[in-house]
């Protein structure tokens, strides 16, 4: 038994190190799909645990699609309100879903579906063969639009919002200029955590370029377009992936880990606003930290929306990378307004 748990590692952690499966080229347009959604627990083996960290469990389920696209979910975006998700994927699809919730406002499924390719500039889908499909990180700005940064051939594309439209990912993206540096990330390692202020900023963190002390390398960019260094102290083998703004200026970062002994891990940290301006590392406060104990996985987008009540949630997503022995994860947390900074 001992022996079948340590292969099912190595071959978890092949997934995790890099895409694997079957290519979808995604030349398909945009169509409805159904997504089965099964109820999962924060803890499999403890029903009773609803807490982790400052954290308390809101619902969460593990999603499956017929469609061969469905999956390698890299980040996403909640409206305000809660009831609508955005998420892209790394072989260049995007995601419009419905969040169904039951009466007491917990996550059950996703309905209305729609799911279609990234398109270029050149108005037809990325094209995964010529490396132009991993699409990582996704920010809001105010203007309705979605910024959408890849790796591979790091770049960043503005998508612009359209009335009439199911997301603005349908359209066709202009290049938005990249920060200085950006170049010399690793090719499965570029701007993974990317979240837009509500004054237009961009705030943006590699998820393996190092500066020579050993900081991560992240830029903000102003309104006016003029990308500033950040620099966030890592903290053992957490790799930034995801980033969600909280209204204020904070922002919540999700890090990644995955190590044969340890397995999968989530950390969920806040950045505060006045740490995003100033030249000194980012050293990130941390909310939760979910481990192999708990559901988790490939966990690499986090969303945030605030009820009508005040109550905050944090909404996670993992990158299931096409692999049958991961899964596609939909998690919800609530984030009390007076919950201490460390869990």
């Amino acid at each position: 038994m001992r022996g079948a748990r340590h292969l099912l590692a190595i071959l978890v952690g092949l997934a995790f190190l890099g895409p694997c499966g079957t290519p979808v080229q995604g030349a398909e347009g945009p169509r409805a799909i159904a997504i089965d959604a099964r109820p999962v627990r924060l803890a499999p083996e403890d029903p009773r645990r609803v807490t982790v960290g400052v954290l308390h469990w809101r619902g969460g389920v593990a999603l499956t699609a017929a469609d061969g696209a469905f999956g390698g979910w890299s980040d996403l975006q909640i409206s305000a309100d809660g009831r609508r998700l955005t998420a892209l994927g790394d072989r260049g699809a995007w995601l419009v879903a419905t969040i169904v919730r039951d009466a007491d406002d917990r996550i059950t499924g996703l309905a209305d579906a729609v799911l279609g390719p990234l398109l270029g500039p050149d108005g037809r889908p990325l094209d995964r063969r010529r490396h132009e499909t991993d699409a990582e990180g996704l920010a809001g700005l105010p203007d309705g639009s979605l910024v959408v940064a890849f790796e591979g051939r790091h770049r960043l594309w503005r998508y612009a919002a359209a009335p009439g439209s199911v997301t603005p990912l349908a359209g066709l993206p202009r290049p938005l200029p990249g920060p200085p540096g950006l170049a010399y990330a690793p090719v499965n390692g570029g701007l993974e955590a990317l979240g837009g202020l509500a004054d237009g900023s961009l705030i943006g963190f590699t998820e393996e370029l190092r500066d020579d002390s050993g900081l991560v390398v992240g830029w903000r960019r102003d309104p006016a377009g003029a990308w500033a260094p950040l620099r966030l102290r890592p903290t053992g083998d957490f790799k930034p992936t995801g980033l969600a703004v909280v209204p204020g200026g904070d922002v919540v970062l999700a890090e990644r880990r995955y190590t044969p002994l340890a397995g999968p891990g989530l950390r969920l940290s806040v950045i505060t606003a006045a740490e995003l301006t100033g030249p000194a590392p980012i050293v990130p406060h941390v909310l939760a930290v979910l481990d192999a104990s708990l559901s988790v996985d490939n966990f690499e987008a986090v969303g945030l929306w605030q009820g009508a009540g005040g109550e905050r949630r944090l909404v996670v997503l993992s990158d299931d990378n096409f692999n049958p022995l991961q899964r596609t994860l939909l998690l919800e947390f609530a984030w009390p307004a007076d919950a201490p900074k460390g869990p």
